[in-house]
Formats: structure tokens, sequence, C-alpha cells
């Protein structure tokens, strides 16, 4: 046989764990992504959440205001 025709037959096993590593890298970028999404995802959760702690806070706040404020005659019976 002509040397020639062996060296593309040697180098297939190369070629096949070239493959390999990069469908492994393909695989691994997949899941960084899918990571990213969903860490994206719950920052976008999380802020939803804040937001409406912080109206429901506000809305406490008022109410509190409210009832600290006492008409001037209900003052005048809690007196002594």
């Amino acid at each position: 046989m002509d040397a020639a025709m062996e060296e593309p037959v040697m180098n297939m096993p190369r070629v096949v764990a070239g493959l390999h590593v990069l469908g492994v890298v393909f695989a691994l970028g997949a899941c960084g992504a899918e990571a990213v999404g969903s860490a994206a995802t719950g920052a976008a959760v999380k802020q939803q959440e804040l937001e409406s702690a912080k109206r429901t806070q506000q809305q406490l706040q008022q109410d509190v205001q409210k009832a600290m404020e006492i008409p001037p005659e209900r003052a005048k019976q809690l007196d002594p």
C-alpha cells in the first residue's frame, strides 16, 4: 500500500476526538446560556417582588400615619 493512502486513516482518530471535544464545548455552552437566562428571569421576579414590597410599605406607613392623627375631640376625651 502507498504511504500517502495510510496517512488519512492514521489521522482519523484525531478528527473523531476533535468532533467529540467540539460537541462537549457546544453542550456546555448551551448549559451556560440557559443558566444566564434563568438568572435574568430570577432577577426580574425579584425586582417585581421588591417593587411590590415597597408599595406595601408605603401603604402601611400611610395607614399608621392616619391612625396616629387623633381628632381634637377624641384627644379631649382621652385626657383625664
